[in-house]
């Protein structure tokens, strides 16, 4: 729940309830809604798409927004029209400048999406101990050597 709810002040305890976390999660555009309720109709799009500027009332064509989510490189891509040929790689590649022609292997692409402790990893190759614990938790500061229990995760 915490993953997707921004609202951690609301809840005490940390304990988030269920009722507006998975459409809080996808819409960015939290001050047009009152009491923190978001409606289901430009969520998905507005998730994927990052050119807001573009749509007036913040309501999002899909032509383009499957593409635009996995692909970082928009300044190739003339009139935001993206390829799907590097598209699923480069999502949960972040290390780009080490593939030329931003062609990216997938050896180590799904450890390194889960992982955020890239550096204790030599030639960027994730194991999988903690990568699904450290991907839903988010007070890594309080386990030491970077492992993650399973007690709160969920």
């Amino acid at each position: 729940a915490r993953a997707a709810c921004c609202c951690s002040q609301q809840h005490p305890k940390r304990i988030w309830p269920a009722h507006h976390l998975q459409a809080r999660a996808a819409c960015r555009c939290s001050q047009q809604h009152p009491k923190r309720i978001w409606p289901t109709h430009h969520l998905q799009a507005q998730a994927a798409c990052r050119c807001s500027q573009q749509h007036p009332k913040r309501i999002w064509p899909a032509h383009h927004l499957q593409a635009r989510a996995a692909c970082r490189c928009s300044q190739q891509h003339p009139k935001r029209i993206w390829p799907a040929h590097h598209l699923q790689a480069r999502a949960a590649c972040r290390c780009s400048q080490q593939h030329p022609k931003r062609i990216w292997p997938t050896h180590h692409l799904q450890a390194r999406a889960a992982c955020r402790c890239s550096q204790p990893h030599p030639k960027r190759i994730w194991p999988a101990h903690h990568l699904q614990a450290q991907a839903a938790c988010r007070c890594s500061q309080q386990h030491p050597k970077r492992i993650w229990p399973t007690h709160h995760l969920q």
